[in-house]
C-alpha cells in the first residue's frame, strides 16, 4: 500500500517536471530566440536537479528526514532560481561577448557575477535552512533538503553554464 504510494508521487513528480520543461522551453525560446541557447539552462537544471536528488536519496539512506513536499519544492524552486541564475549569467556574458576570445569573456562574466549569484542564493538557503528549526514537521523536513538542492544548482550555474556558454560560442 505505501509502496503504491510512493510509486504514484514518483509519476506525479515526473509529470509535473515535464509539463515545467515544456512551458519553460518555450518562454525561454522566446526570450533567446535559439533553441540552442534555451537549452542551457533546461541543461543546468535539469543535471542540478538529477544531482540533488540522488544527494538526497543517499542522505536518506543515511537517516536524514525528507518531507514528501521536498519533490515538489525542489522542481518549483530549481526550475525558477536556475531560470534566474542561467539568465543573469548568459545576459552578462552577451554583454561583453566578443567572439575571438568567448572563454575570457566568461572569466570576466563569472568575476563579475559570482557575489550577487552567491548572494542571491545565499539569502534563499538562509531562509529554506532557518526552517528546519521549527516545530512543525512538515517544513523542518522541507527547507534543509531543498537549501542543499539550491546548493547544487548554484554549483551548476557556476560551473555546467559558463561551459556550456563557452562552447556554443565557440562553435
Amino acid at each position: 500500500m505505501l509502496n503504491e504510494f510512493f510509486k504514484d508521487q514518483l509519476w506525479l513528480g515526473v509529470a509535473q517536471a515535464a509539463v515545467t520543461v515544456v512551458l519553460l522551453l518555450i518562454v525561454l525560446v522566446a526570450v533567446y530566440r535559439s533553441l540552442w541557447l534555451a537549452l542551457v539552462p533546461l541543461a543546468t537544471i535539469g543535471a542540478s536537479l538529477v544531482i540533488a536528488r540522488g544527494v538526497l536519496a543517499w542522505l536518506y539512506g543515511v537517516g536524514w528526514e525528507i518531507s514528501p513536499l521536498v519533490e515538489l519544492f525542489l522542481v518549483a524552486l530549481l526550475f525558477g532560481t536556475g531560470t534566474d541564475f542561467c539568465l543573469f549569467l548568459s545576459w552578462r556574458f552577451g554583454e561583453h561577448f566578443n567572439p575571438r576570445n568567448p572563454a575570457g569573456v566568461m572569466r570576466m562574466t563569472l568575476a563579475r557575477s559570482f557575489v550577487p549569484l552567491v548572494t542571491s542564493a545565499g539569502t534563499i538557503m538562509i531562509g529554506l535552512l532557518l526552517m528546519g528549526t521549527t516545530q512543525f514537521r512538515l517544513f523542518s523536513t522541507t527547507g534543509p533538503s531543498v537549501a542543499l538542492g539550491l546548493a547544487v544548482s548554484l554549483l551548476a550555474t557556476l560551473t555546467l553554464t559558463p561551459a556550456l556558454l563557452v562552447l556554443l560560442a565557440s562553435v
